[in-house]
């Protein structure tokens, strides 16, 4: 019974594998179908669809918001309070600068306190003052340095003892600066008021086209200088040095300059052109006319070699003495000689190399 059981249960199985393939193989040929068809369905509606294209468009959406101010602590200030408390920040920001500047000034005071008591051990600051005046400097310094660190005291207050202190001090180096100056400067006005003397003595005399009353009117400006200038000299000579001077190398200098300009322009006054000579006349024959004949004959060249050359050498100086002397009419009369001897020189030169050639030639 058990091997009947067996072989029922082994054909029930065969029979069930042979029922399982054929439903698979049906399956597949099913599903190779459904591929071709839906291969052959794209194909066609690729073929038949056309192409549809696509433009972007975009819609401006207005919506209007409504804002509504809800204020929460703290709370913003009000106009008068702003201003009350701009006005109060001002108040602070101009007292820190007052605070800032008098300090500021505090120090220059204290810079020049050290300052005066250095210049009063100066040899140069000695001789200009006074033992009252240096004394008076030294208590006041003495007494500026205990106020300055004084409490309580304003820029005002700190300027105004500035200005004493500088009041005492700048007279002296000013007196020392004048006495610096002095040194060595009339030497100088001398000198420059000497050479604006011959300048117009040397325009007057070769200058003639320069007019008279100008050349007299700068003189006379030198003469009432020099007359000045020994007053001055004699007040101060007789000035003790810690009195004002009696006058100041700057002023000096400025009255020299101006001297010197005027004088300056004199001396360059172009000479006004010489209207040109009318060409003589000639008579019927052909010769000038007898006007001509009045004019100055030009000097003979010398005939010989030497001469020539000690000729040009002895006009080459005086032409170079004219120039020295400002007289410039002179001047080019020589050169127009000197012009003429040269031409000459190289003539004879010349003459005598040809006639050396001739004599070596007649030796031969």
């Amino acid at each position: 019974e058990k091997a009947d059981e067996k072989a029922e249960g082994d054909e029930a199985n065969a029979e069930e594998k042979v029922e399982g393939e054929g439903e698979d193989k049906a399956e597949g040929e099913g599903d190779e179908k459904k591929v071709e068809n839906s291969t052959n369905a794209s194909a066609a509606e690729e073929e038949e669809e056309p192409e549809i294209g696509y433009k972007l468009k975009k819609k401006k959406h207005e919506k209007k918001l409504k804002v509504v101010k809800k204020e929460f602590f703290p709370m913003p200030l009000c106009e008068d309070r702003i201003a009350e408390l701009k006005k109060k920040l001002q108040t602070v920001a101009d007292r820190e600068h007052e605070v800032q500047a008098a300090a500021g000034v505090k120090n220059e005071l204290e810079a020049a306190i050290y300052g005066a008591r250095d210049k009063l051990d100066r040899d140069d600051i000695v001789q200009v003052s006074t033992e009252a005046l240096r004394e008076e400097i030294t208590k006041l310094a003495t007494y500026l340095e205990d106020w300055m660190f004084e409490p309580g005291h304003s820029k005002a207050d700190y300027e105004t003892q500035l200005a004493a202190l500088s009041n005492l001090i700048s007279p002296m180096e000013e007196r020392v600066q004048e006495m610096e100056a002095r040194s060595g400067l009339k030497e100088s006005v001398d000198e420059q008021v000497q050479d604006m003397k011959k300048t117009g003595a040397i325009i007057e005399k070769n200058m003639t086209w320069v007019n008279a009353s100008k050349i007299e009117a700068v003189l006379k400006k030198v003469v009432d200088f020099e007359e000045w200038w020994a007053k001055k000299l004699e007040s101060q000579a007789s000035l003790p040095l810690h009195e004002a001077p009696a006058f100041t190398a700057k002023e000096v200098r400025e009255k020299v300059g101006k001297l010197v300009k005027d004088m300056d322009k004199l001396k360059k006054t172009k000479k006004p052109k010489e209207p040109e000579a009318k060409k003589p006349k000639k008579d019927k024959d052909g010769k000038d006319d007898a006007k001509a004949s009045d004019k100055k004959p030009e000097e003979p060249l010398p005939a010989d070699l030497p001469a020539a050359e000690a000729e040009l050498a002895e006009l080459r100086k005086k032409k170079a003495d004219a120039v020295e002397k400002e007289d410039f009419d002179m001047a080019h009369s020589l050169k127009t000689r000197e012009a003429a001897l040269v031409k000459h020189l190289e003539k004879l030169r010349s003459e005598q190399g040809e006639q050396a050639e001739e004599k070596e030639k007649t030796e031969l």
